[in-house]
């Protein structure tokens, strides 16, 4: 029990530490202008144009 609970625990710090560095990767792009927040907080705009390209029944344009 006690080395599952020690592999969850490093896991969890793991996707931790990569989500913090996927964030600040993005800071530093929109800083720089590469990185459009706009359009990433307008979901209207990437939700409603997958759903006229494929019929609307599926939001990533999967089958």
């Amino acid at each position: 029990m006690k080395r599952y609970t020690v592999n969850t625990a490093l896991r969890e710090v793991m996707a931790r530490y990569r989500r913090l560095r996927a964030l600040e990767e993005s800071r530093k792009l929109a800083a720089q202008g590469a990185l459009d927040i706009d359009i990433l907080l307008d979901k209207h705009m990437y939700r409603g144009s997958a759903s006229r390209n494929n019929g609307g029944s599926e939001p990533h344009g999967g089958a």
